[in-house]
């Protein structure tokens, strides 16, 4: 409908100017480059809330893996029967958030996934065979926050 409008308002305005001009043709013109304009702002801020939208839509959802991750995060296995339940836990919060990522933003999969400068802390009260897992599910959560944060850069 903008595209249409604005069209028309070109094409009148042309043809005002080159096929003689009155007083009022000149008004005319004046009111089809309004109009123009106006449809121009009507498609840029309609794309920016939209877009806007998309961002706050992902953020929503990345805040659900965000929450499910710091219950795992919160919850270490306390004994070795809880080892394997909380390990493949931990796999399945991984394979479900990278799952969600690939979808919307390669970058961001590598972001989130990237362990380089991850922190080898010494996590006092974590069993001792799943001290790696937590120090990677932790610093994997720093990344999807970071990612949450920088959502313009991301998507």
């Amino acid at each position: 409908m903008f595209v249409a409008t604005g069209a028309w308002a070109l094409m009148d305005g042309w043809y005002r100017l080159f096929y003689g001009t009155r007083p009022f043709d000149r008004l005319m013109l004046g009111m089809d480059a309004a109009i123009l304009v106006v449809s121009i702002a009507g498609i840029v801020i309609g794309w920016l809330a939209w877009k806007r939208y998309g961002l706050r839509k992902r953020q929503k959802a990345l805040a659900v893996f965000l929450s499910r991750g710091r219950d795992l995060l919160a919850n270490p296995p306390y004994g070795s029967a809880d080892t394997p339940a909380w390990t493949d836990a931990v796999e399945s919060f991984t394979r479900d958030v990278t799952a969600y990522l690939q979808k919307k933003s390669p970058r961001a999969v590598g972001s989130f996934l990237e362990t380089f400068d991850m922190p080898m802390a010494t996590n006092a009260g974590v069993l001792m065979e799943v001290r790696v897992d937590y120090a990677v599910l932790n610093h994997r959560l720093r990344n999807l926050m970071r990612i949450m944060e920088n959502a313009e850069a991301y998507f």
